[in-house]
């Protein structure tokens, strides 16, 4: 924690100070993504081309946001049917989103393995297949949502139907009794 408060005080007021030409040596403590934050800086440092190029090639760029999912994870589902329908609807024309359908899956003796089995890995090709074939996030943002959705909803009626059978009955006997 100190370590932490040290470099946040320690290194925060090389962006604030006053800037002169004979502090070319701080500008080899300053982050890239300082370089453009204030024209003393550029100045002082030699960053106006770089600045100047980086501002003219981002101005006006959509930001790009990539998304790791899992396709049967209910955190991704519940995302993907909750916040962002309201993110694509409000900002689809400043962002790219980038949907990478493999989440938390390992490379096992060189075979994928998803983190709710295998049926997520299917699906998640199954995503992967969609997204690369649509091309654009205006045809394949809409369709991950209606699918997750409905996998979110066949999970429900899945969990209905466990319980209603005599395992599903004595499992929840079980759990009852256990006190959990």
């Amino acid at each position: 924690m100190l370590f932490f408060l040290v470099l946040i005080f320690g290194v925060a007021p090389v962006y604030s100070e006053s800037w002169e030409s004979s502090d070319t040596d701080r500008c080899s403590v300053i982050p890239p993504a300082f370089w453009c934050s204030s024209k003393e800086i550029m100045k002082s440092c030699g960053f106006t081309d770089v600045c100047k190029r980086h501002n003219d090639a981002s101005y006006n760029q959509p930001i790009n946001i990539t998304v790791l999912i899992e396709s049967l994870c209910p955190d991704c589902q519940r995302w993907i049917t909750e916040s962002l329908p309201t993110i694509f609807k409000k900002f689809n024309k400043f962002v790219n989103i980038e949907f990478i359908p493999y989440g938390n899956a390992k490379v096992v003796n060189g075979s994928i393995e998803c983190q709710h089995g295998p049926e997520e890995c299917s699906i998640n090709r199954f995503e992967s297949c969609v997204i690369d074939s649509m091309g654009t996030q205006d045809q394949y943002v809409p369709y991950i949502y209606c699918l997750e959705n409905q996998l979110k909803y066949i999970f429900v009626m899945l969990i209905k139907e466990f319980v209603s059978t005599d395992i599903g009955e004595y499992y929840i006997f079980e759990t009852i009794r256990a006190g959990k």
